[in-house]
């Protein structure tokens, strides 16, 4: 949303378990919450047979770069991350 000027609204989540979501309709789910548990968890979710849900958290403030961004999504990033200031002061 945010490439494109938009600013976030309407997807902040209360970081629900998705492992557990996963683990409900039958399948493995690993959740992590510790950045030294990354690799252990995707070598794990690797050697296991079958689907896995890997489910990290992550710093909500980062903003996502993609591996080549163009100066379209860096005026769409900076349009919404000025929107959203500009928002919440109010």
């Amino acid at each position: 949303m945010e490439r494109v000027g938009l600013p976030a609204y309407g997807t902040d989540l209360a970081n629900p378990d998705l492992a557990k979501v996963a683990e409900a309709v039958g399948m493995t789910g690993i959740r992590v919450t510790d950045p030294h548990a990354v690799e252990r968890a995707v070598l794990e979710a690797f050697a296991h047979d079958g689907p896995v849900l890997l489910d990290v958290l992550t710093n909500p403030d980062e903003i996502a770069v993609p591996p080549k961004p163009t100066p379209e999504q860096g005026r769409g990033i900076t349009i919404a991350k000025t929107k959203e200031f500009v928002e919440s002061r109010e």
